[in-house]
């Protein structure tokens, strides 16, 4: 995928990198899961034809990963709203399409209810309103403690859930070598289940299309 990557700066200092890919169609911001680093998405990992086709896409490296600000310490719900704020403001005026997934869903429940107007329609795709409901905390800190101590195993168990295989997967992966160290690994893992927008639910006007698999 041809993309251009621009640089913006949120609310606290932190520079953010995001890409920029080209289309005809409506632009569609894309707050996606933090494996879904620039470079990840760039190479075709992750993306679905039926969003790409026609449409400008916009995505960015969140705080602390790829060429974004690397040292950073905070990954809190407000600061990550903020980030995916500077990305929407420093690339268009007009409302976006916004398409979520995994743990950005969180983010961009909270960012449509606080800038409704700067979003016309919204998807999310394996949603989550609050990440203590979705995993329990053993599981958590055990999933944690494996990407502080064996990044390399935790990659590949990343690459099994995202469905990537054969060489794909190893682009994959050597990609989240690349883009993120074990330690903001860990950090991303842990605010997985903890990320808690439920205040922000009954606040979300925009037309909302969601996407989840049956249990089982």
């Amino acid at each position: 995928m041809k993309y251009e990557t621009h640089f913006c700066t949120s609310v606290d200092g932190t520079r953010i990198a995001y890409a920029v890919a080209p289309g005809k169609g409506p632009p569609t911001v894309m707050m996606l899961g933090w494996p879904g680093t620039i470079e990840v998405v760039g190479s075709g990992v992750g993306i679905s034809p039926v969003i790409a086709a026609g449409h400008e896409l916009v995505w960015f490296d969140r705080r602390g990963t790829g060429v974004s600000e690397r040292a950073v310490d905070d990954l809190s719900l407000d600061r990550q709203v903020e980030d995916l704020a500077a990305v929407v403001d420093d690339y268009a005026a007009a409302p976006v399409y916004l398409y979520a997934t995994w743990d950005g869903t969180p983010i961009a429940v909270a960012y449509a209810a606080l800038h409704p107007a700067k979003v016309s329609r919204m998807a999310l795709v394996g949603p989550y309103a609050r990440g203590e409901e979705i995993i329990s905390r053993e599981a958590l800190q055990s999933t944690v403690e494996m990407a502080r101590s064996n990044w390399s195993l935790t990659r590949r168990s990343l690459a099994a859930i995202a469905s990537v295989a054969g060489p794909q997967a190893r682009t994959y992966m050597e990609a989240l070598r690349r883009s993120i160290n074990p330690e903001m690994a860990a950090g991303y893992l842990q605010q997985y289940g903890t990320m808690d927008a439920i205040q922000y639910l009954d606040r979300v006007q925009v037309p909302t299309l969601v996407v989840h698999r049956r249990r089982g």
